[in-house]
């Protein structure tokens, strides 16, 4: 894939990412999302992370933050002792992030904190629930996993292996929806300044 698409990666954008790397990704202590700082910390410290942390932490964050394609390779290619470029650029890029629309995945691996619960032991020691979607304690993998989905509904209303998800999407009652957004677009301004509560941030409304 990365030698028939050469020259093509670097300019994709599909989704239209937008958002500057956050500081937690050079800064684990920059944000108290438990996964998403015991990992990047684990990456510091080794160079390393298992493929399905990349996927469903690193990945799936940087694809519902809205992360610039361009910065998320980079700091791929930074941080991992694997980072040759014929490795990182179609996995961050097209597995990770879906930054080229679904040429090398059918799907974006997009996911909300009830997964990351039952694949992973980073919930039990979070201070936000997965099964929450709005408010204070809900996690912000949750909220922007329906606000991603609501963001890009016409892109993937086509797509069959979405159809499930686009369904459950619409089933949720628009003023709550409207707060679920609200919850996300908190959460990633927060994390965007590096803060956490006990910097003194604003509460997640």
């Amino acid at each position: 894939m990365y030698r028939l698409r050469d020259g093509e990666w670097e300019t994709d954008n599909a989704l239209g990412a937008s958002l500057p790397l956050p500081p937690a990704f050079h800064d684990p202590s920059a944000t108290d999302w438990q996964c998403l700082s015991s990992t990047i910390a684990t990456v510091d410290r080794t160079g390393y992370a298992h493929h399905i942390e990349r996927l469903m932490v690193l990945g799936n964050s940087m694809l519902l933050l809205g992360i610039e394609p361009g910065e998320a390779l980079a700091w791929f290619r930074e941080s991992f002792v694997d980072a040759a470029d014929w490795v990182m650029a179609p996995n961050v890029l097209g597995m990770g992030i879906h930054a080229d629309g679904g040429v090398m995945m059918t799907k974006p691996y997009a996911a909300g904190g009830n997964y990351m619960n039952r694949m992973s032991r980073h919930c039990g020691s979070c201070r936000y629930d997965p099964k929450q979607r709005k408010g204070e304690n809900a996690c912000p993998l949750t909220a922007m996993y329906w606000e991603f989905l609501d963001r890009h509904r016409e892109r993937f209303a086509a797509n069959p292996r979405m159809s499930l998800a686009i369904r459950n999407l619409e089933r949720i009652d628009p003023a709550e929806l409207e707060q679920v957004k609200q919850t996300a677009e908190a959460a990633r301004e927060r994390i965007s300044r590096g803060e956490t509560p006990s910097s003194g941030s604003a509460k997640l409304l």
